[in-house]
């Protein structure tokens, strides 16, 4: 299904965009850590991103505004342990008639020239519902837990919608259709563990065979969790502990275990403190049950063969279900366009 567009929003038919470069030092690897360091970037120096630019999470900035090149450096961590050095250059300026040029006949060349303006466009699409949603400004798709379907193994179904500036003769259209994803199963880690490893009873984790806790850890490094007792940011799995409870570090010139440090720092029980817990960051380690998955995360792998059926189902839809969904989201329930002077839907 498409959205024509028939003008584009007026806050970006009558003025330039600037176009800038963004290289940070070191590599943050994942995409999640630039947008943060961005974002740092520009509260820490409000009076220069004003208004704020658009970010693309890898190396492109577009501001409303002429943002000089500069170097900006910022500092990570409780301890401030960790120092990035964000470089930013000034490369090009769209033009209300750069946009235009889209929609007209074109030439080879006039393609490459144009590439950065459809960029722009694309983040301006997708980053109000992407942002909504909180998924990544520059994510094709997003997805909902709305209707959401288990299953099982720790995973779920969601259902989302991808969405793509598309230049035709004479207009832009947008692309709007329905995906689908695996997401990890939001909500206590422990249930996500039993659940991966087909397990009913808690007291399983607390002496996994080798090969289980080698699944395990394979299934939930990297994913992202956020304690129940605290207002730690959210962090992701880098490892999981056996008996994480019981492990010991140096505090106050003695020997401390996690349980103990728990309840005199959060005044709470590790109930289980032979379990299986996570390491986050180089060495902090966490007892499972304190921790949540964070809702929303993909999973990227080759989904299992056990669930492989049950999402066949979910993403087989009829035709009129499709459009239904389709239109709802386009309506606003939950999609969010920039606002245009018209509106066309044509079928899928």
């Amino acid at each position: 299904m498409t959205v024509r567009l028939t003008q584009l929003p007026n806050r970006y038919n009558d003025a330039n965009t600037h176009c800038l470069t963004v290289e940070i030092t070191p590599d943050a690897i994942v995409k999640r850590r630039n947008y943060e360091i961005m974002d740092r970037v520009q509260l820490d120096n409000a009076a220069v991103f004003n208004p704020r630019a658009v970010y693309d999470g890898r190396k492109n900035l577009f501001c409303k505004r002429d943002i000089p090149s500069g170097s900006y450096t910022l500092t990570f961590g409780r301890k401030q342990s960790k120092t990035f050095q964000v470089l930013i250059k000034r490369v090009s300026v769209i033009s209300p008639d750069d946009v235009r040029k889209l929609t007209r006949k074109r030439t080879p060349l006039d393609l490459n020239d144009n590439a950065m303006s459809l960029n722009l466009l694309q983040l301006i699409v997708r980053q109000a519902p992407n942002m909504r949603h909180n998924f990544p400004a520059d994510a094709r798709s997003f997805y909902i837990a709305h209707n959401a379907k288990d299953l099982r193994n720790g995973l779920s179904a969601w259902r989302g919608f991808f969405q793509s500036v598309r230049p035709v003769m004479d207009r832009l259209v947008i692309n709007v259709d329905v995906s689908h994803a695996a997401v990890y199963t939001p909500g206590r880690l422990v249930d996500t563990m039993l659940a991966h490893l087909q397990l009913r009873d808690v007291r399983a984790l607390t002496d996994l065979p080798n090969p289980q806790l080698a699944q395990l850890r394979l299934f939930l490094k990297g994913v992202l969790v956020k304690p129940t007792i605290s207002k730690m940011r959210a962090r992701p799995i880098t490892d999981l502990v056996r008996e994480a409870g019981m492990q010991e570090f140096d505090k106050d010139n003695e020997r401390w275990t996690v349980a103990r440090h728990f309840e005199q720092k959060y005044n709470v029980q590790v109930r289980y403190p032979r379990m299986v817990g996570v390491r986050v960051g180089r060495t902090a380690i966490i007892p499972a049950e304190f921790l949540e998955i964070v809702p929303g995360q993909l999973y990227r792998k080759k989904i299992p063969p056990a669930c492989q059926k049950d999402f066949l189902q979910f993403s087989t839809q009829k035709p009129h279900d499709r459009l239904r969904d389709i239109q709802n989201a386009v309506s606003g329930q939950v999609h969010s366009f920039p606002p245009v002077r018209t509106v066309v839907l044509t079928g899928p």
